[in-house]
């Protein structure tokens, strides 16, 4: 059981699945506030109508209650109150929290400076920052105790906790803006001194630089604290880290300094942009574009080489394979003539990568084997700096996925098995939601979907927690895939026309040929044959729009038994033909070989006739 609180108007991801449960909160009823009333010390000596007056004034919500009677409690102590008309109640909460800690007296700048450290904060570097002996410190958090404003933290020693974030807010807030400024940059010192010791993380030693004025140092903390969570797969933090650190950035005067620093944030982005929007969201392709610009006034070859790559995957995804395919060329020259390994790695795997979609499968073949024998597992943190993913990971799936096209299902499987034993001995969660949407595929081109379900519960899972948010949108796509072989071609093709209508949302066209073509053939086992032909004509289309011809032979293939099965036999004739040539011309014996069968039970007919490709290209034979 997880209970959690919150203001109204949060919203979470999660909120409205249905194991959720939402209790909303009203305020407490008058018998239950003059209990709570009641319950804190010295309230019973207040006078009736100071007791009706803290209801009233605190209208049923629980820390006002409390705070307004602590505070009339203690002023009640210093001046003798006995009636309403003695005394002013704050009128807010925040007045409240006021009053009590101008009662503190000297007591009341130990607790400013606490609440410069943070909500929690240690004795030792109160002391530090207060510039006070270990004894003065103690009898201000003793008083402070008392007060009931701050509490001991009993998961550790010597540390403490403000009683409320708002008190803490409030203390902060009392002191003056050049007091704060310089407390932050003293705190920012003590913690650079030895960050280790005080568990100083790059995210907080930020936000004090931040506070202090230095927005240089903050904007390179944000940047190590967004890189931090990237290598930990925290990609929504990572994301608001980045992000924190470029409105940082934009503060700074123009010049090499600032240029530099919104880069290397820019370049970082777009890898957390990538796992959580998607590869091809506007978004995602802007903060690339971006970094080209400053490219070409700051950045060194690795950094342009870093960009294009990006500007490379945002292509791919976006369905601009022509686009892709000429980034991909100079990506591979630049780093052939540089000789450099890294780079010759990640440009075979964008080579190999693009091979695929393309139905250039020899060739993408080629450059995966060629990027696979270049891998060297040292330089995995230089690969890290450029790419979300693994090569390994990625280029030894991508070889999966062809080998099962060519035909070759032993070498597809075991090369799907061990990318996913890769992405496991990586620990990364964005690898192995690729590793294993990877092996499910390969398990449907292959017309082997046993032993799936695991494989679809645990991407569905890492999805969901990681907040993957392409993987997300290519899971659902699978789940509905699977429901539909599963015999369920009713609901999977109501499934599938959702999650494809998710999968547009991300900015993504690659593979989109693929998937409706798969909705066509889950609508033709629904009954829905009409339905069917307008997603082959989609799917057509959309080959056409992008270049991509990985299923064009199966699209054609398919569009034949709808003509088929509407009775229109030399029409049907025709597109298998065609898909036997598109088949052949590409080495897909196996879609081949389904074309002959589908053509010889069609009987005999009209003469083989050359035929314009539907998807485009040269005419094939049919």
């Amino acid at each position: 059981l997880l209970i959690v609180t919150a203001r109204p108007g949060f919203t979470a991801p999660w909120a409205d699945r249905p194991e959720v449960v939402r209790i909303h909160l009203t305020p407490l009823e008058p018998g239950d506030s003059l209990a709570l009333v009641l319950a804190q010390p010295g309230a019973e000596r207040l006078p009736p109508s100071i007791r009706r007056a803290i209801l009233d004034r605190a209208d049923g919500v629980p820390l006002f209650v409390e705070e307004l009677t602590r505070s009339t409690v203690e002023h009640a102590a210093e001046r003798g109150v006995q009636a309403l008309d003695d005394f002013d109640l704050p009128m807010s909460l925040q007045d409240s929290l006021l009053a009590r800690l101008d009662r503190l007296g000297p007591v009341k700048r130990i607790a400013q400076v606490a609440s410069v450290v943070g909500r929690r904060f240690l004795r030792a570097v109160l002391g530090a920052l207060a510039e006070r002996d270990d004894r003065d410190v103690g009898a201000a958090l003793d008083r402070l105790v008392a007060s009931d404003l701050v509490i001991p933290d009993t998961s550790e020693v010597d540390h403490f906790l403000f009683r409320h974030m708002l008190v803490q807010e409030a203390a902060y807030n009392t002191l003056l803006k050049a007091d704060r400024r310089q407390l932050n940059l003293r705190l920012l010192e003590i913690f650079e001194a030895d960050a280790a010791k005080y568990d100083a993380k790059p995210e907080r030693l930020a936000h004090h630089a931040e506070e202090g004025g230095k927005p240089a140092a903050a904007a390179a903390y944000w940047l190590k604290a967004g890189l931090a969570a990237l290598a930990k797969s925290a990609m929504p933090e990572a994301k608001a880290r980045l992000e924190r650190g470029l409105a940082v950035v934009a503060t700074l005067p123009p010049g090499p300094e600032r240029a530099r620093c919104e880069l290397s944030l820019l370049l970082a982005l777009g890898k957390a942009l990538i796992a959580t929007r998607g590869y091809a969201m506007p978004e995602t392709g802007s903060a690339f574009e971006r970094a080209r610009v400053l490219c070409d006034v700051v950045g060194e070859r690795s950094e342009k080489l870093a960009v294009l790559h990006g500007l490379w995957i945002h292509d791919l995804l976006c369905g601009r394979l022509l686009s892709a395919q000429t980034r991909a060329d100079e990506l591979l020259a630049a780093a052939e003539a540089a000789g450099d390994p890294v780079w010759i790695v990640v440009g075979c795997r964008a080579q190999g990568v693009l091979g695929y979609p393309l139905a250039n499968f020899d060739k993408s073949l080629a450059f995966l084997e060629r990027g696979l024998a270049a891998f060297d597992p040292d330089l995995r943190p230089a690969y890290a700096q450029i790419l979300v993913d693994d090569p390994k990971v990625v280029m030894t799936m991508y070889s999966s996925w062809v080998l099962s096209y060519l035909g070759q299902r032993d070498r597809a499987f075991a090369a799907a098995d061990e990318a996913i034993a890769e992405a496991r001995a990586l620990g990364q969660p964005y690898n192995l939601a690729h590793a294993l949407t990877g092996r499910i595929l390969v398990g449907m081109f292959n017309d082997d979907v046993s032993g799936l379900d695991p494989l679809m519960a645990e991407v569905s899972d890492l999805t969901s927690e990681f907040e993957l948010g392409y993987y997300g949108a290519v899971s659902a796509i699978l789940r509905a895939r699977l429901a539909v072989l599963g015999g369920d071609a009713v609901g999977g093709s109501a499934a599938l026309a959702t999650a494809l209508d998710n999968y547009r949302a991300t900015g993504s066209l690659l593979y989109l040929p693929t998937f409706t073509m798969w909705l066509a053939d889950a609508l033709l086992g629904a009954g829905n044959a009409e339905g069917a032909l307008e997603r082959i004509e989609q799917a057509e289309a959309l080959m056409r729009d992008t270049g991509m011809a990985n299923d064009r032979a199966a699209i054609a293939l398919l569009r034949g038994e709808l003509h088929r099965q509407s009775g229109d036999q030399d029409t049907a004739r025709a597109a298998i033909g065609e898909a036997i040539a598109v088949a052949e011309q590409q080495g897909l014996e196996r879609v081949a070989d389904r074309g002959r069968v589908a053509l010889a039970a069609l009987g005999p007919g009209e003469p083989a006739r050359p035929v314009a490709s539907q998807a485009g290209g040269t005419p094939q034979v049919a």
